[in-house]
């Protein structure tokens, strides 16, 4: 959960204000500098809309990135506690299930706060 938003901040850290659009030279060089360069780089050529994304478009792109990957693995962790007959690995995985569905709701109320940050310096 903390390098989902560790990734999210270095992103946003990263993108000067005078770019406008994220074309293959821009996401490179954002991605360059995220903890995750390739999954940076593969999240952003998934979306069609990155082409002509602006930095906050890039942001939100994030943001729904991680957010599919988050329940993802939440539902990955669910399906094999289920499956598991230890107790203690079955509520350590229910545990790491439940943060990641926490982590899913931290990155939805991320994107009012990136339309709210564009406002305010953009």
């Amino acid at each position: 959960m903390a390098s989902s938003f560790t990734i999210i901040l270095s992103v946003l850290a990263i993108i000067p204000f005078f770019l406008v659009s994220a074309d293959d030279q821009l996401i490179q060089i954002e991605c360059h500098n995220a903890e995750e360069p390739t999954t940076c780089i593969e999240c952003l050529k998934s979306d069609p809309h990155s082409e002509k994304a602006d930095k906050v478009g890039i942001a939100v792109i994030i943001l729904g990135c991680l957010s599919n990957n988050a329940k993802t693995l939440a539902a990955n962790m669910t399906e094999i506690a289920s499956g598991t007959k230890d107790k203690n690995a079955t509520k350590i995985l229910k545990q790491c299930s439940k943060g990641f569905y926490s982590a899913t709701k931290d990155l939805a109320f991320g994107n009012p706060q990136v339309e709210e940050w564009q406002i305010r310096w953009c």
